[in-house]
């Protein structure tokens, strides 16, 4: 199917049934362009939908057999399922909505636990909003104004594990304020990923390229 030149396609068949064809075509040696090609016509007729599955799978094929290396391969691949390679933009619009929903869940968890703490040592509370301050913690590029008034530690009646001291240093392990401060750290560092691709997503700088 290498070159192969159509403009139309005659029969009513699913996308999936065609794409299907071209694995088996393509079982030995991989090449994009049958893809973008098929593609194309789809959108010419248009069944552009089909057409960005299509793509969609075209890459997920090149990610598997073309990645250069084992972490080319990893960032790919997490690309292609959060974002759909800048294709699917209600992917990481859902990836971001779930972000916020895990970071909220955990919001009131270290509350409950008396983990979260205002800086003068005090259980948070109703100090923050828990939703406003997923959001302040994973965007890194927006203040909310959340962030400073809570932030892990441990309140008077703190329900948190003390871990397990290490030799005759203050250090513990697995204690339970570290734990949530690395929670914390994570949480933001993996958002502010996330809130990345989500915007260079929706701007269309990442989309592939036609091949």
């Amino acid at each position: 199917m290498e070159g192969f030149d159509y403009a139309r396609l005659e029969s009513d068949a699913p996308w999936r049934k065609r794409l299907a064809w071209l694995k088996r075509t393509q079982a030995k040696a991989f090449s994009p362009q049958p893809y973008t090609h098929l593609a194309h016509v789809y959108a010419r007729a248009g069944r552009r939908e089909d057409g960005r599955r299509i793509l969609l799978a075209q890459h997920d094929l090149r990610t598997r057999q073309g990645a250069p290396g084992p972490i080319a391969w990893v960032f790919s691949s997490l690309y292609g399922l959060i974002a759909g390679y800048g294709l699917a933009p209600v992917r990481v619009l859902r990836a971001l909505v779930l972000f916020v929903a895990l970071g909220v869940a955990g919001v009131l968890s270290m509350n409950a636990q008396g983990a979260l703490v205002t800086p003068e040592g005090r259980a948070c509370n109703g100090a923050v909003e828990p939703a406003l301050y997923a959001l302040d913690v994973a965007l890194p590029f927006i203040d909310l104004g959340q962030e400073s008034r809570c932030a892990p530690g441990r309140a008077a009646r703190a329900d948190l594990p003390a871990g397990m001291a290490l030799g005759e240093s203050d250090w513990r392990l697995f204690e339970g304020v570290a734990l949530w401060r690395w929670a914390h750290a994570l949480y933001a560092l993996l958002g502010a990923i996330l809130a990345a691709l989500a915007v260079l997503t929706f701007s269309g700088a990442l989309k592939p390229k036609e091949s």
